[in-house]
């Protein structure tokens, strides 16, 4: 399992505390390896995190609506 996958895995089970610190993680991985981007494997790992970014932020915000929703 990749820091990818784990990171889909505990924004599918809205784990905030832990998505971000390995969102962290892998922001810092895929600056790293942006020089290899010859390489297809770190090229999807690097697409598929930037993907799950944006569905986490509009995860978020669309959580952070609902309770003000229900306020």
């Amino acid at each position: 399992m990749t820091g990818v996958d784990q990171l889909n895995k505990w924004i599918e089970k809205r784990q905030y505390r832990e998505v971000g610190n390995l969102l962290e993680a892998v922001n810092q991985l895929s600056k790293y390896f942006s020089g290899y981007s010859e390489i297809k494997r770190i090229t999807s790992l690097v697409e598929e995190g930037t993907v799950l970014a944006a569905a986490l932020a509009v995860l978020t915000l669309l959580t952070l609506s609902m309770l003000l929703w229900s306020l």
